[in-house]
């Protein structure tokens, strides 16, 4: 059989191929990787690939440009694939990063700056590390960037790295620049901290001063409180302030995150300014907040912490009775996202926190008509997962993720949602992840969604059910049982009428 002389070209030497070689250089030659347009050859590579290259990630880039003309032109004509750059202060070069965000087009760029590797912390102009020529050169000169990551030592690092190019020798240059236009904003301190010997009255002598003017979304990364007060046993001193709202306007934020672990009310103080945000994420890191004596919890118990915009709010590594202390004061009437990621609970202590959520939902009732709640990395007794539900009639969308059930004897969460789905009578979409099936077995599931077709002592129940989701962490014992959940006569029924229904171990949903 005589070669294609069509296929000439895909022949890397002269040396006559075995027949397995030829077929096997023909199939791939007639392969559908080849029919794929550049969009979605493109497409693929941004799954391939961060969001945010790094260096490496830059250099696999570029290593699939050389692959062909066609990979090459693909990826030339995504310019979401070079809009993010990760990089180093030493690496900085404000040709090379110019060059590369010129194939961005007009997507929003993001940058994310790390920081050098140092021990000592810099004081001093003179000895810090952060000023860095080229940086300042691209924030000044170079192209708009929407998006901004930097970590710094300590305050006066960050009020180092920006002091002598804003208020310098470059005031006089028309605004605005790259840094004045940036709309998001991450700061990372990594060291000790000083704020505390800021004059409150003299918010200019603040590192939070020197934050982008423009930006809306604001992220603020505290360091431990072992870290940031190392001469006080790793405790905030208790005259101790963060100067963010004296320094900096807050009410412009329509998205506000804050970690911190610090304890006191510095959370509270800053979070009651952000008037307008939308979407708010406080990482507790396991800390508390004060009790009800504290000053600011009189407050904000006589006047609350009106919220009156924020639609979605996220709790992170957070106890039953913090969150329950901040649902206490918080006065959200359109909340539409509540995502609560629980800490180190050792022992479900959930009373107050029903209490108080229910409260917060009963104080928000006229614009909530609609609610996205996700539970995640917690394990409590039946009754108090029953509770919680049953606050919350305006249920929607349910995620219970590595949510586990402790003292529940023959009832699994399964038998526990079939009771209470009574209480949320809109309920769309079930996702019930990553949970041990000793909390909750799959053979339970075909009883909960009988309920779509039978109602619970006459009450309507999942007949607005769009989706249901389960996944397991046990998956050697889950995965048989998940097959048979998958053959009973209800799950079919229910896929035929077009719901979705996926029942599978860790990781399949």
């Amino acid at each position: 059989m005589e070669e294609n002389s069509d296929l000439a070209h895909i022949f890397s030497s002269n040396v006559v191929p075995k027949p397995i070689e030829r077929l096997q250089r023909q199939r791939a030659a007639i392969s559908a990787v080849r029919k794929l347009t550049l969009e979605i050859l493109g497409q693929i590579f941004k799954l391939v690939l961060p969001d945010c290259l790094d260096r490496a990630a830059r250099f696999q880039l570029i290593d699939l440009c050389l692959v062909s003309k066609s990979w090459c032109d693909a990826a030339r004509q995504t310019p979401s694939l070079w809009r993010g750059i990760r990089v180093e202060y030493a690496d900085v070069s404000y040709d090379k990063i110019v060059a590369w965000y010129g194939r961005s087009g007009s997507t929003l760029r993001t940058l994310e700056v790390i920081p050098p590797d140092i021990d000592d912390e810099c004081m001093e102009l003179d000895d810090c590390q952060s000023p860095n020529d080229e940086l300042r050169q691209l924030l000044t000169f170079g192209p708009t960037i929407n998006h901004l990551s930097i970590k710094c030592s300590s305050g006066q690092c960050f009020t180092n790295f920006t002091f002598g190019w804003i208020w310098g020798d470059n005031v006089s240059l028309p605004e605005p620049r790259p840094w004045d236009s940036i709309r998001s904003f991450n700061f990372t301190l990594t060291g000790r901290w000083e704020e505390s010997a800021v004059n409150p009255d003299e918010p200019g002598d603040s590192g939070f001063m020197w934050i982008p003017p423009a930006v809306v979304s604001l992220q603020i990364n505290l360091p431990d409180s072992s870290v940031a007060f190392p001469f006080d046993n790793g405790v905030a001193p208790p005259d101790m302030r963060i100067h963010l709202a004296e320094a900096w306007t807050l009410d412009t934020l329509t998205s506000f995150s804050i970690s911190c672990n610090w304890g006191g009310p510095h959370i509270l103080e800053i979070v009651k300014h952000c008037k307008n945000v939308e979407t708010l994420t406080i990482d507790f890191k396991n800390s508390d907040l004060p009790d009800s004596r504290a000053a600011v919890m009189k407050q904000l118990s006589r006047v609350g912490l009106s919220l009156a915009k924020l639609r979605t709010l996220r709790l992170r590594q957070v106890s039953p009775s913090t969150a329950g202390k901040f649902f206490r004061v918080l006065k959200a009437p359109v909340l539409a996202q509540l995502d609560i990621s629980f800490g180190e609970v050792k022992i479900w202590q959930g009373k107050k926190f029903d209490d108080e959520l229910g409260r917060l939902v009963q104080q928000s009732s006229t614009a909530f008509r609609s609610l996205n709640l996700r539970l995640h990395n917690v394990s409590l007794p039946p009754d108090d997962l029953s509770d919680t539900l049953s606050a919350l009639p305006s249920i929607t969308h349910l995620t219970l993720d590595e949510v586990g059930l402790v003292n529940h004897g023959r009832k699994d969460i399964f038998s526990v949602l079939r009771e209470a789905v009574k209480y949320f009578p809109r309920i769309g979409v079930i996702e019930i992840l990553n949970t041990p099936t000793k909390s909750a077995s799959p053979s339970s599931i075909p009883s909960l969604l009988g309920l779509w077709k039978k109602p619970l002592n006459g009450q309507p129940a999942l007949n607005r059910l769009r989706s249901f989701t389960a996944t397991f962490k046990d998956t050697k014992e889950a995965g048989s049982q998940s097959h048979n959940v998958d053959e009973t006569e209800i799950v079919q029924e229910l896929r035929r009428s077009g719901l979705l229904v996926n029942v599978g171990p860790i990781g399949a949903a």
